[in-house]
């Protein structure tokens, strides 16, 4: 009798491990949608806009603009040189990024980088194509990363960032080991 109570609660500890788990929950943001939509879920002021989970800060002659090369959709211009960027603000347990764009191009991706302070030690990604205007970069390992989209010797404007994170509310008993 005992043998048999302790196979059952094995099996039960070994199912209810089973049925719980981490997944990568993906979330999108549409920059065009967000700043028409009723009440606004992107502010834009100056280089700098914000929604209600990330903020988006341009430099180097990237802006947010409207106009017929984004098809007359609010997008993230990186123009002019290659210093035009974006950097947004910490994103936690980051496991890929796609940033779809315009022009349609395999040629000049936007180069995006991470960093977890947002001041130095940038990491490049590699893009993988998912279309000619969409591309996916994953990161070395799940963590929290400031994201940093370069301009790619080419106008590029970005019109939809969709973030895939490690989702660890189905598992409480699990954590995200991160080394210091």
């Amino acid at each position: 009798m005992k043998t048999y109570i302790r196979y059952t609660l094995l099996c039960l500890f070994a199912l209810s491990s089973a049925l719980c788990g981490a997944k990568v929950t993906c979330w999108s943001q549409n920059l065009h949608k967000m700043y028409n939509a009723s009440p606004k879920t992107l502010e834009v002021k100056g280089s700098v806009g914000t929604t209600d989970s990330v903020t988006y800060t341009c430099s180097g002659e990237a802006k947010f603009g409207l106009g017929t090369e984004s098809g007359n959709e609010i997008a993230i211009y990186l123009e002019s040189n290659n210093n035009a960027q974006v950097t947004t603000t910490r994103i936690q347990n980051l496991d890929h990024i796609i940033v779809s764009y315009v022009p349609a191009s395999d040629a000049n991706p936007p180069k995006v980088a991470i960093s977890t302070n947002g001041v130095d030690g940038w990491i490049d990604l590699t893009p993988v194509r998912i279309s000619t205007t969409s591309k996916e970069y994953h990161m070395p390992s799940v963590g929290d990363y400031y994201v940093r989209i370069k301009r790619n010797g080419a106008n590029t404007y970005i019109k939809v960032l969709e973030y895939c994170c490690l989702d660890l509310s189905g598992c409480p008993n699990c954590f995200l080991y991160k080394p210091e």
